[in-house]
């Protein structure tokens, strides 16, 4: 009996250390992943050179600009997505939040966290004009507002989460939008926009875009 009871007492103890040492290396692995880790906040980290992003369901496409519409080069082309840093770091970003690099000299994040600055430009086209603006592969401003199913929107409440693509494993973007119609011609006055996109841009795992006016 005595025999047993300190075996049982022995296991404890090296069920205890065993624990310990677990929790231990957890420990000491978390804190080198953290401070292997940079994050940066928006601003006055400038973000990526881009304007617009966009995402389409069966109907419509829609435009999200980072940037104020108007500080779009004329000739630039949309499809071409980063534009050369000089020229769109010098508009001023329509959000802030922050990001996260795996490495500092990093040009990509590994994630990042986004919330809109009160007003953030939002554009509604349908997924028809879309496809047939960018049949010759070039996308301008000029184009965009000629298009007859235009709609522009400015987002009030805006976030967004995202594991860009390269760094990512699985990228990810998550994209909650509402907000008032710049053109109530047809009867609506505000929309809202829910946008969960995983995987490739091209080629996503899942894919939801919703669009409501009302």
């Amino acid at each position: 009996m005595q025999i047993e009871s300190s075996y049982r007492s022995l296991r404890r103890i090296l069920l205890v250390l065993l624990m310990v040492i677990v929790i231990v290396t957890l420990a000491i692995m978390l804190t080198s992943v953290s401070s292997a880790n940079v994050r940066s906040t928006i601003p006055p980290d400038p973000y990526a050179p881009i304007y617009a992003d966009w995402y389409g369901n069966e109907e419509l496409v829609t435009f999200i600009f980072y940037r104020n519409p108007s500080c779009v080069p004329p000739d630039f082309n949309l499809l071409n997505f980063f534009d050369s840093p000089l020229s769109a770091f010098s508009c001023p970003l329509s959000v802030d939040g922050f990001v996260t690099y795996k490495n500092p000299d990093d040009f990509v994040p590994i994630q990042g966290k986004l919330r809109g600055l009160g007003v953030v430009p939002i554009w509604f086209i349908s997924r028809e004009d879309y496809n047939t603006a960018k049949n010759d592969g070039v996308f301008t401003m000029g184009e965009f507002n000629s298009l007859s199913s235009l709609i522009k929107a400015s987002a009030h409440f805006y976030t967004e989460t995202l594991h860009p693509e390269g760094p990512s494993a699985m990228p990810m973007k998550n994209i909650e939008a509402s907000g008032t119609l710049e053109d109530n011609s047809m009867g609506y006055r505000f929309f809202r926009l829910h946008i969960i996109w995983v995987g490739s841009g091209a080629d996503p795992v899942v894919k939801q875009v919703k669009i409501t006016f009302w």
